[in-house]
């Protein structure tokens, strides 16, 4: 007999009992059976790591860096698509092919990018930021490009023929119908962005989480390394629940003032 998808409360159910049977597995193997490894480290050296990195490379201060830089470059980017959204949707139906072309560049790895930018400016802090801007912004425009194919063309015909001006064609209809998958893709994003930041701290030796992770590399902190990345990952996730958060809320918002 078939069973129906898990509800939310039976899901979550799951995922605790599923992590706790791998902690089990990773104490019992990892503490008592192969103590001496270098896949992971002992459960007692990894709890003692979550304590000991923040004072021995700075963790907070390096955090900061890394997260001011992965949001506000998100932020950034967000108002530029914005702001230039009536720009790119004139160059996109009217030179379609011509944006195509650019298309090849995102099949190039985000490490030849972050590589360039550091030869050409030479690690910094603000070399960091305008690199985070680009690769977000790109991102977004990309999405938003993509998300006009999904625009029906009649509404945009339509609207011309009432003598709508392009302006308000723009933000009433393009924008709009493109807005709920814009804030979606933040979600992405957000991973990307991070995954980005990080190359380019490791690659460019600039403060931050990269940083650090070089110099956890230089000391073979294997336990350092798995905590930082346990502590990054929370990181992600909860800016990933606060953009569904501030999503839900604000599709809910405009769908009530919509109501009025």
């Amino acid at each position: 007999m078939l069973k129906y998808p898990f509800t939310r409360k039976e899901e979550i159910r799951f995922l605790a009992k599923f992590v706790l049977v791998l902690l089990l597995i990773y104490i019992c193997l990892f503490q008592f059976i192969l103590p001496a490894n270098k896949v992971l480290p002992m459960p007692a050296m990894l709890a003692e790591s979550f304590i000991s990195i923040w004072s021995d490379y700075n963790l907070l201060f390096s955090l900061a860096v890394t997260v001011s830089v992965v949001y506000l470059a998100m932020a950034a980017a967000y108002g530029i698509v914005y702001l230039l959204k009536g720009v790119l949707s004139s160059i996109y139906f009217s030179h379609r092919q011509i944006i195509s072309a650019f298309k090849i560049f995102k099949y190039f790895p985000a490490f030849l990018y972050a590589v360039l930018f550091d030869y050409w400016f030479t690690g910094s802090y603000y070399a960091e930021f305008a690199f985070a801007v680009i690769a977000a912004s790109a991102l977004m425009i990309n999405h938003f490009l993509n998300e006009l194919d999904n625009v029906k063309e009649d509404y945009i015909v339509f609207a011309a023929g009432l003598g709508v001006k392009e302006n308000t064609i723009v933000s009433k209809i393009l924008w709009n119908s493109a807005k709920d998958a814009m804030l979606r893709f933040l979600k992405r994003v957000n991973f990307y962005i991070w995954v980005v930041v990080l190359i380019f701290e490791y690659i460019a030796n600039v403060e931050g989480i990269g940083h650090v992770y070089n110099r956890m590399l230089a000391y073979r902190d294997l336990a350092g390394l798995i905590a930082a990345a346990i502590i990054i990952s929370v990181i992600i996730y909860g800016a990933s629940k606060l953009i569904d958060y501030l999503y839900s809320k604000l599709i809910h918002w405009e769908k009530e003032e919509g109501q009025i």
